[in-house]
């Protein structure tokens, strides 16, 4: 098996190092406290607790297989970084390897490949045995619900089956752009039920150049009426090659939902956004939408007219589940942490609005009330990625 940088993190979780350590320039640190693995992008731990001449610091600590790695991997330039004293590699290929003039460094630099409490060779046969690293998830339904940290355990699956999302909008955004991808998103929240892959069918398939050739001297009604008939025939076009009729699969806690509302709600949508440049849309919604409330109001006014409105519960599950996680991305792309940052506390903090057979099923099999999965939408993604990962597989029994 090769080495990589699973195997540092095997030897740091597991403290196989010798403490006090001894940096690259002499300095002797002893790590207090190891900090929290970060499952997200940033250093691989926060908040870490460490001791130099009897100072007391904390710091994020980053692992690299090679010390050079920090300068390959662009941390230099990533803010995400700043706050990073140590870093801890095990090679140092390019001696020559220059901290001095980045803004972005550690303070301390740590070759832990001669500071390990056992031989080398001993660690890495464990290492292979273990399968890597140690799983901290139990590894079936049984497991979990008697798990003493059950909660804790299903937001660490939400926060896993959000940068599930977040990786298939960035494929989405590589391959249709920024402005088609928000379209598609929002177009599969409209659809949210039985006619979810309809509509983010409807909206792979609509041609925005060739509506805006055809709309561009037109009165916004004609708009309108273009892109309706549009959309309409690309749906009969989806329907009939698939055979699907027009059902609206419905829980009862579900507001009311008609597939043509829904249609007309998309046409809003395309009608309103045409002929924005993309740029200039992502920059207004970034400085004229401050919090959730604001976002709400503002997407449910581009979606709803007189005729057809979608409800607060409907715009909000959709604010949730496609425009924020799309504004964090873009954030990300951008690399404009100040919004990225917002957009994922905007995602922490929001209540739980996903309206699923799943969450009802698997709250029942794991003995969790209702109201508690209604506080938290990351812990609503957690219980639907239990749901999808082990029920499917009809792991309920006891094993």
């Amino acid at each position: 098996m090769k080495l990589t940088e699973k195997f540092l993190d095997y030897v740091f979780q597991n403290k196989l190092f010798i403490n006090p350590l001894i940096s690259d320039s002499g300095e002797i640190i002893n790590i207090l406290k190891l900090g929290r693995k970060n499952e997200l992008e940033g250093p691989d731990y926060l908040n870490a607790k460490i001791e130099i001449n009897g100072t007391k610091l904390k710091t994020d600590i980053e692992l690299e297989l090679n010390k050079n790695d920090w300068l390959r991997h662009n941390h230099h330039k990533n803010n995400l970084y700043n706050q990073v004293k140590i870093q801890m590699y095990f090679y140092d290929y390019d001696k020559n390897t220059n901290f001095k003039n980045q803004m972005i460094k550690p303070n301390y630099h740590i070759n832990l490949s001669n500071q390990l409490i056992y031989p080398f060779s001993e660690i890495f046969e464990n290492w292979q045995k273990s399968n890597t690293k140690k799983n901290i998830y139990p590894c079936n339904i049984s497991k979990l619900k008697n798990s003493q940290n059950i909660h804790k355990l299903i937001f660490c699956y939400g926060k896993k089956n959000l940068n599930l999302k977040f990786l298939k909008i960035e494929k989405y955004i590589n391959k249709y752009g920024y402005l088609k991808t928000l379209v598609i998103l929002i177009s599969r929240g409209l659809g949210y039920g039985a006619n979810k892959n309809i509509f983010t069918k409807i909206a792979l398939n609509i041609d925005f150049e060739k509506l805006k050739k055809i709309c561009s001297d037109c009165r916004r009604s004609k708009v309108q009426e273009i892109i309706m008939q549009e959309l309409i025939k690309i749906s009969n076009y989806i329907l009939e090659k698939n055979k699907i009729t027009r059902n609206w699969h419905s829980l009862k806690t579900r507001p009311k939902n008609n597939y043509i509302i829904r249609l007309n709600n998309l046409k809003n949508l395309i009608s309103n956004i045409l002929f924005f440049d993309e740029n200039d849309f992502l920059n207004y919604l970034n400085t004229h939408c401050s919090n959730t409330k604001s976002f709400i109001a503002f997407f449910e006014s581009l979606l709803s007219d007189r005729l057809y409105k979608l409800g607060d519960a409907h715009t909000k599950l959709i604010f949730a589940n496609a425009i924020l996680p799309f504004l964090y991305v873009y954030s990300k792309i951008s690399s404009d942490n100040f919004y990225k940052k917002r957009y994922w506390n905007m995602l922490y903090k929001l209540s739980g609005c996903l309206i699923n057979y799943k969450l009802i099923n698997i709250c029942e099999i794991m003995g969790i009330y209702q109201k508690t999965q209604k506080k938290s939408f990351i812990y609503q993604l957690g219980l639907l990625y239990i749901h999808d990962n082990f029920c499917k597989r009809k792991i309920y029994e006891n094993n």
